[in-house]
């Protein structure tokens, strides 16, 4: 969150959010705290299926052709984690530049890994933008709204009708960025997750919509 130092931090975003962002790191620091601010925003088919901007193209991608592709290790793509998003049916959205993947996002209408063990659902009527990817050298670009601005159309044809966004209070730039999309706060969500054990809470507004942080037990089987 302070990877280019505090001063930096500290000069982009104020003496109040960065006393607040270095509360929240310490308190995740010790007791594992995450608070987070659940974002919607109604869907409609832009029937914008690829995109092509300044020398970018953003569309689909099928879980056969990323296989295919030949994606560095800076990708933070493993083929793990292909094969679970397969799974369970979710779309990824890529960002190409001169045939080479370099920016990715995926969307599921279903229960998705968020940490390790702790996992989010949310209602049926709703879909989940998870694991978003821009390479650093394609970063400052504005990829990841275009990849948002691809056709939400099968995810409507799912049944969905939302879009349901869960980001941490102190991530600014992503909560600016939300912001910028059309996406309004909903509600709150928080979660501790220590040695001590497990707890979660869902503030009135997202309770709404079904969001809710939990613990996923290893024999859990969730489709």
């Amino acid at each position: 969150m302070m990877h280019k130092g505090k001063k930096h931090y500290l000069k982009h975003w104020g003496l109040i959010k960065f006393l607040y962002t270095y509360l929240m790191l310490k308190l995740n620091s010790f007791i594992g705290l995450r608070l987070s601010v659940v974002r919607s925003r109604p869907i409609s088919d832009t029937n914008q299926l690829t995109i092509e901007k300044n020398g970018y193209s953003f569309r689909p991608v099928s879980v056969e052709e990323l296989c295919q592709l030949n994606i560095t290790n800076d990708m933070d793509l493993s083929q793990n984690f292909i094969d679970k998003s397969q799974q369970r049916g979710d779309i990824c959205i890529g960002a190409f530049f001169d045939g080479q993947l370099v920016g990715y996002t995926w969307r599921t209408s279903k229960p998705v890994e968020i940490d390790g063990s702790i996992w989010i659902r949310f209602s049926s009527k709703g879909y989940y933008r998870y694991k978003s990817f821009v390479s650093p050298k394609h970063r400052r670009k504005n990829l990841f709204e275009y990849m948002k601005a691809v056709s939400e159309g099968p995810l409507i044809e799912k049944g969905c009708d939302k879009l349901i966004a869960c980001i941490e209070s102190h991530n600014y730039a992503s909560l600016l960025a939300s912001t910028k999309s059309g996406e309004k706060t909903i509600g709150y969500t928080a979660y501790i997750k220590n040695r001590f054990g497990f707890f979660s809470w869902d503030s009135p507004g997202a309770k709404r919509h079904d969001v809710h942080i939990f613990l996923k037990e290893k024999d859990d089987s969730i489709v």
